[in-house]
């Protein structure tokens, strides 16, 4: 199976590609980057680009998109209208690129940051019902959301 993931450089992203164990699962992995990469590893292609790049050639060779990527409007980062931006219309425009390119496996991962503080609960009283404690939470929360209600007629 090939995987394309966004986001690869972060947090999340760097971790699961030093892991040789997730590395040794995938025939290929292509890694979305704003930076020229290289890697040691014939398996991982670097793709210098951004969200909104042209990646339909890519997609058609992916079988499942590991979408990582995340733009914050939490200090000291940007402001909320970038945010909605990156993290809503131009993440759904990528989905769909992808979909219509024909990946069918999506998996959109996000690390404790756009849920608030390291440690923070987020109390549930109903699935359209939780309490947020910053703006990136709300874009995260809206992008899936409109993923859900979008491909999966929810």
């Amino acid at each position: 199976m090939n995987l394309f993931i966004t986001g690869a450089t972060g947090f999340v992203g760097s971790n699961l590609l030093n892991n040789k164990n997730f590395i040794k699962k995938f025939k290929k992995i292509y890694c979305l980057t704003r930076r020229k990469k290289v890697s040691n590893l014939k398996k991982i292609i670097w793709i210098k680009g951004n969200l909104s790049s042209n990646l339909k050639k890519y997609f058609r060779y992916s079988d499942c998109i590991l979408h990582l990527a995340a733009h914050s409007a939490n200090k000291p980062y940007d402001n909320l209208v970038n945010c909605i931006k990156w993290n809503c219309l131009i993440s759904t425009k990528l989905i769909n690129d992808a979909f219509k390119s024909g990946v069918k496996k999506f998996v959109i991962v996000g690390s404790y940051h756009e849920y608030g503080y390291a440690g923070q609960i987020l109390k549930k009283k109903k699935f359209h019902q939780i309490i947020f404690v910053c703006h990136y939470q709300l874009m995260h929360y809206q992008n899936l959301f409109f993923f859900k209600l979008y491909f999966l007629g929810l």
